[in-house]
């Protein structure tokens, strides 16, 4: 069968001489002129692509040329030459074009499974569909990923892109081959080879690198042996297909004609058989010396190998007899080249007289060719090399003890040295008789030419011992400098990759990343700064992103009405930036690595956490002089009786002036002015500003505080007496229902600042609860398409806040809640059609998906359940909706004692009202019931859990008795039996409740809480029996271990470590609630502080009555104790308000807050932009024209920008402008103005920093300074004293039109003078 035009085209490209090539060409394609054209065109196009060598240019770059892509036409790893390996798994990313050859090309890629560098190695386009290259491609991955040595190159994967072309990806290696490495040493390129070519150039080899490259070779020959071993014969081996690492590896490629010799070692999940691949290869590699066209006798004549390195069985074409035997012949083949710079066998003028030298052994010895070749070399070449196959070294590993045993200087198997060199090289070997014989021969004149002769010898053998010894000192050496460059890319990778993560405020990410290097880094002196300082970093980006995480949980605590965790969260992250120990907060902050906007950003986080904060403690100061703790807003007669006659919280309120303080030193803020004003009235009596006289919101933060405050005095009359009339200085006044102008309020305030956080999910989010509160107050009005719209609206905010925060279930649940109360709205509604149906029926879809969604995010909280079970309630499904209301009831059955008090029942809107609708349905039914009745029974259970939940305890008590009327073994009914009799205070009768709850549920963590709770007031009343302690651990310790909620387990840890305390067991009680904060961290331990200041209490008095001096002094070392217990409890995260307290000071802040002074924001950030008056030019007057202000990066002061004053188009004039802004100043204080201005080619000044209060100038400095260089302009001004403690100044930059000159300004500051 004739060979095909690729066939031929494929085995010519593996000819590297072109006399070989064209023998074969000629042979080939014999007196088809056709067939030749068509051959040579395709040669001349894939040549073309690149004609260097592909194995030595292509697999491994050249170590002088680091990694760099071919700079022609390969490309940069830019443009479409960065893409994807058309592979199932998208692993591999082609970065650069490496090099192209005959059948394949290699790209330098990127490994994106494992982040690393490799070579990928796939067939070129042409080749596609061709089976017999697909075959030789993938024999050659195949086998070189089978053999696992060092001396073969790592295969990392093998795959077939969609074109079903092979690829394989392995180790990117830097070196040069073994050819490049002898010519290089010889200082000649070799040409191709003539029977006269003999190079008798003294010039050779130093023993230095002859010994490198004999190492070399026995590295090859134990990586042969090693494939032996394997089963596998290489079949080509000669020095190009042997490269050499720049880091000293030594390395056998190009295993494309390798071969099995046994089928049976061969993978089993390669495709096809060792045979059939062997007929692939021979039908697309071999040619019949007689030009026969027959299958059978092609193969009979098949030549595989390169022929100058070929051995005789190949060059016979006995393809049978091709086995280890060849691979030691050609290995003393490529020996012959390393010693004499030349092939052992030269081009003829035809391929078959080539053949015919090999078949004969005719070749010329190495010393004909170079005559300083040891004649022991000499031998080996000649036994590795011999015709008959039984001659020559049995293995490769054989043929490696030769020239191993040859630099050892040993006697070597194949050649006897002559007596003297036996006779020195037996005297090196025994060094104690030869001193023997000398000392016996002094006396004598050969004796003393032997001794000096010994002397000799040893010298040179000190002068090779020191030479080792300095090798060995190198490669120590090398090994660190390699170790080093390993950690310093290593580490450099990771350190990119942190500081990809820090510019998408990925702070935790960039921590951990930073981490990575750091580890990399270590133990390498040399970058023992570098690491150094990237610690510090590193640090920074853990406490960004423990801030970031705090704050996160912490607003959504807020939101959730979970107001001391929120406390504990938010103040916890502003410990993390350092706030509590700075008055200029604002400058302090951890954000050196940060970009502008990113610091911008993070101040105000902090701000909105201050504000949270502010409203947190004032509502924990209402809930404690006379709030009710299960919901609802303050009783006016409460807090007046509590401000009368207590000082209940009076600690609330200093909190909450010190956080006034520092928000409003940063920003002024409405809510923050109205907070801080009852928080002032309760400490002082002073004047409470009225909701009537504030203004509208200031920024985001103030905006959504002031809406929050709107929205809850929408629902709550009592708390819209304390909020009424808000929004008066900025809407005009209604004669409609109050609650529906205290929702336009809110919404109004809030689309005062959504410009300025258009991704802010916290003004989203009440925008959305104030569309769904007009929404159901339309609906209760009967506006049917109002409600509707309102209802589209609200879910349509919500799904901006989803798409903001995919992960806040609150938010999901929210959007179900909505969607939930449309449906019914359109499906019940007398002006509902089969449209609106249809639509209810969808909307009733998405409500179930939405609160579906939202347990899957949050199993753990009871609210989704809510949602879970209104939407089933809804959709009919009475079992789902049943259990979900008592998962709802159970999870979230608050044990902990808190002063929480929500203003709003958030339980009732997220779904609780609608549980208890629908479990009321048939209540009067139940009532009459007398004898059993398991269903009715759970029904009644459920009524008096979800009644129990709201602090009903009166309906939670009859309902549960009826629910153990009908059903003795109903354990819900005895559980929220028992805790009503808790709340009453009857413990025995609490006792026997949970006694029964327990005993039908032993895994009831709640009944299990409530056990242990009667144990402890038994304690409390009786300590002294024994086991009582014990039993009520034992409570406690099965319910750690039966409770599915997280915060019921915290809640039981909690419960162990005051038994613990109170048992003096500090250690263990310490250790509990570390426990409890591990499930729940934002619980408050602060209740810790209390109980043990009070257990010190009474020690102390005991101490005071005994007489008793050991006794005396046992209590004072326990009261020592619990100093050190406290302190210990005081470090960690708490709702204390002594933080806040212990950090206020009577210092003003020693600067003032200009934000965008260092003009590295966008100007109108901060800046606000005015037209001043007109100005005269020339007679006419000017008004406007082109702004004559631009932010510039070119010649900043600091950072990278500054701002420049000129004109915009020169010929142009422009008119007067003012760039203004308010900051908060301490009154009474003197204060420091400094700027650094910079004049280019001004004549006169042109612009004037000014600073004014309540509209009298303080300062006025003109911005004017030495030409081309920067300048300091300071100017010092005081503050009057006022009534208020802090008032907000104007600082204004005037611009005059520059005309034809410019003047740069940067670093404007303010801080208070010394």
């Amino acid at each position: 069968m004739a060979l095909t035009v690729d066939e031929i085209a494929t085995h010519a490209l593996s000819l590297e001489d072109p006399v070989e090539r064209q023998v074969y060409l000629a042979a080939a394609c014999g007196d088809d002129h056709s067939l030749r054209k068509r051959v040579d065109s395709l040669l001349a196009a894939l040549e073309s692509v690149d004609d260097a060598s592909f194995l030595a240019s292509g697999l491994f770059a050249p170590h002088d040329k680091a990694s760099a892509p071919d700079s022609s036409g390969a490309g940069a790893g830019s443009g479409s030459d960065r893409r994807r390996v058309d592979d199932s798994s998208g692993r591999f990313e082609l970065r650069s074009k490496h090099a192209v050859g005959g059948l394949g090309e290699v790209w330098v890629a990127w490994d994106r499974q494992l982040g690393r560098e490799v070579a990928l190695k796939q067939m070129r386009g042409e080749w596609a569909g061709n089976f017999n290259a697909a075959a030789r491609f993938r024999r050659e991955a195949e086998i070189t990923g089978f053999l696992e040595h060092p001396g073969v190159v790592p295969i990392y994967a093998l795959g077939q892109q969609d074109d079903r072309r092979p690829f394989y990806a392995m180790q990117f290696i830097r070196g040069r081959t073994l050819q490049q490495v002898v010519e290089e040493k010889l200082n000649r390129r070799l040409p191709s080879p003539t029977p006269s070519s003999h190079d008798r150039s003294p010039h050779w080899y130093d023993t230095d690198s002859l010994r490198k490259l004999l190492d070399h070779f026995v590295d090859v020959c134990q990586t042969i042996d090693y494939a032996h071993s394997k089963q596998v014969v290489h079949r080509d081996l000669k020095p190009a297909n042997i490269m050499l690492g720049s880091y000293g590896q030594t390395l056998v490629v190009d295993w494309g004609l390798a071969k099995w010799l046994d089928p049976s070692a061969r993978p089993s999940d390669s495709p096809g058989t060792e045979k059939e691949i062997d007929q692939q290869l021979e039908a697309t590699l071999s040619l019949d010396h007689q030009h026969d066209s027959s299958v059978d006798e092609t193969r009979q004549g098949t030549t595989l190998g390169t022929p100058r390195y070929m051995s005789p069985e190949q060059a016979a074409g006995k393809i049978d007899q091709i086995g280890t035997a060849a691979d030691v012949y050609c290995l003393g083949a490529t020996l012959y080249f390393i010693l004499t710079g030349q092939a052992p066998h030269s081009g003829e003028a035809d391929l078959q007289s080539t053949f015919d030298r090999i078949i004969e052994g005719r070749f010329d010895p190495p010393l004909k060719i170079r005559s300083q070749i040891p004649k022991a070399l000499q031998a080996i070449i000649l036994k590795a090399m011999a015709t008959p196959m039984p001659q020559r070294y049995a293995t490769a590993g054989a043929l490696a003890e030769d020239v191993q045993k040859y630099l050892a200087d040993q006697p070597v198997s194949v050649f006897v040295d002559p007596p003297i060199e036996r006779t020195l090289r037996w005297a090196r070997n025994h060094r104690a008789l030869t001193a023997a014989l000398a000392v016996g021969l002094l006396l004598t004149f050969v004796g003393t030419v032997s001794g000096l002769l010994v002397r000799q010898e040893m010298n040179r053998r000190a002068m090779e011992a020191a030479r080792i010894d300095a090798e060995r000192e190198r490669k120590i050496k090398f090994q660190e400098q390699t170790r080093r460059l390993e950690a310093v890319a290593a580490s450099g990778a990771a350190i990119q990759r942190g500081d990809a993560a820090l510019a998408e405020s990925r702070y935790a990410d960039a921590a951990a990343l930073f981490s990575v290097a750091i580890d990399r880094m270590e133990n390498q002196d040399a970058l023992a700064d570098e690491r150094q300082s990237l610690i510090v970093r590193r640090d920074r980006m853990e406490r960004l992103g423990r801030f970031h995480a705090l704050q996160r949980d912490g607003e959504d605590l807020v939101h959730l009405s979970r107001s001391t965790e929120a406390a504990v969260l938010l103040q916890a992250s502003l410990g993390e930036l350092g706030f509590w120990d700075s008055d200029t907060w604002w400058e302090d902050l951890p954000d050196d690595d940060l970009t502008a906007l990113q610091r911008d950003r993070l101040r105000w986080h902090v701000y909105r956490i201050l504000t949270n904060l502010n409203s947190l403690y004032v509502t924990r100061m209402a809930v404690a002089m006379g709030s009710d703790p299960g919901g609802g807003s303050p009783s006016m007669l409460k807090l007046i009786r509590s401000y009368l006659s207590s000082n209940v919280g009076k600690r609330e309120a200093r909190a909450a002036s010190e956080l006034t303080k520092r928000i409003q030193t940063f920003r002024r803020s409405e809510a923050a002015r109205w907070l801080g004003s009852i928080a002032s009235f309760r400490l002082s009596g002073g004047k409470r500003v009225e909701p009537a006289e504030l203004g509208p919101p200031r920024n985001p933060a103030d905006g959504q505080q002031l809406a929050i405050f709107s929205l809850i005095a929408s629902v709550d009359a009592n708390y819209r007496s304390w909020f009424d009339n808000y929004g008066t200085t900025f809407m005009a006044a209604t004669d409609g229902d109050p609650a529906d102008r205290a929702i336009d309020v809110a919404l109004e305030s809030l689309r005062r600042v959504s410009d300025n956080a258009p991704d802010d999910c916290w003004i989203r989010l009440p925008t959305a609860q104030a569309y769904y509160l007009k929404a159901q107050r339309a609906e209760a009005g009967g506006d049917f398409d109002t409600a509707l719209e309102y209802y589209e609206l609200a879910r349509a905010e919500y799904g901006r806040c989803i798409a903001i925060r995919p992960d806040a279930a609150f938010v999901v649940a929210d959007r179900s809640t909505v969607a939930l109360r449309q449906a019914v709205l359109m499906r019940d509604h007398p002006r509902s059609d089969a449209i609106l149906h249809r639509r209810a029926k969808e909307l009733l879809r998405t409500s179930f998906r939405d609160a579906s969604r939202a347990q899957r995010l949050e199993p753990n909280l009871h609210w989704v359940y809510w949602h879970v079970g209104a939407t089933a309630a809804e959709l009919g499904q009475i079992d789902t909706a049943i259990e979900a209301f008592f998962q709802a009831v159970e999870i979230g059955l608050d044990l902990q004692d808190t002063m929480d008090g929500p203003l709003v029942r958030l339980d009732d809107l997220r779904g609780r009202a609608q549980a208890i609708r629908f479990a009321y349905q048939g209540a009067d039914r139940i009532e009459s019931l007398t004898g059993p009745d398991p269903a009715a029974a759970r029904r009644a259970s459920l009524i008096a859990s979800l009644e129990y939940s709201r602090g009903n305890l009166d309906p939670a008590r009859v309902w549960s008795a009826k629910a153990i009327e009908l059903n003795a073994d109903n354990s819900r009914g005895y559980q929220i039996a028992g805790w009503c009799a808790l709340q009453d205070q009857d413990w025995e009768t609490a006792r026997q409740h949970f006694a029964n709850a327990i005993r039908l549920s032993p895994d009831d963590a709640v009944s299990l809480i409530g056990a242990a709770r009667v144990v402890e007031h038994v304690e409390s009343q009786a300590p002294s029996p024994a086991g009582h302690p014990e039993n009520s651990d034992r409570w406690y310790r099965a319910a750690v271990d039966a409770a599915v909620s997280a915060r019921h387990r915290s809640t039981a840890w909690f419960g162990l470590a005051k038994h613990q305390l109170r048992r003096g067991s500090l250690d263990k009680a310490y250790s509990a609630i570390e426990s409890a904060r591990t499930l729940d961290p934002a619980c408050d331990v602060a209740r810790f502080i209390d109980l043990s200041r009070d257990q010190a209490r009474r020690l102390l008095l005991r101490s005071r009555e005994t007489r008793e001096e050991s006794e005396k002094q046992a209590l004072l070392d326990q009261i020592k104790a619990l100093k050190e217990f406290v302190d210990q409890i005081a470090s960690m995260p708490i709702a204390s308000v002594n933080q806040i307290v212990d950090s206020a000071t009577d210092r003003p802040p020693s600067s003032l807050p200009l934000l965008g002074g260092d003009f590295e924001l966008p100007l109108e950030t901060y800046w606000q932009i005015e037209a001043a008056e007109p100005s005269v030019d020339a007679g006419r007057q000017v008004l406007g024209g082109s702004l004559p202000l631009a932010i510039t990066s070119d010649a900043a002061d600091s950072d990278n920008a500054c701002l420049l004053i000129r004109r915009a188009v020169p010929s142009r004039a422009t008119g007067n402008w003012r760039l203004v802004q308010t900051v908060p100043a301490t009154t009474a204080q003197d204060y420091r103005l400094s700027v650094m201005v910079q004049t280019i080619d001004a004549d006169r000044p042109i612009a004037q920093l000014v600073v004014r209060h309540a509209g009298k100038e303080l300062s006025r400095l003109e911005l004017s300074g030495e030409r081309g260089v920067w300048t300091r302009r300071t100017s010092e001004f005081s503050v009057p004293r006022v009534e208020s403690s802090i008032e907000p100044l104007e600082i204004c930059i005037e611009v005059t039109d520059p005309k034809l000159g410019s003047v740069r300004i940067d670093d404007i500051e303010l801080s208070i003078t010394n």
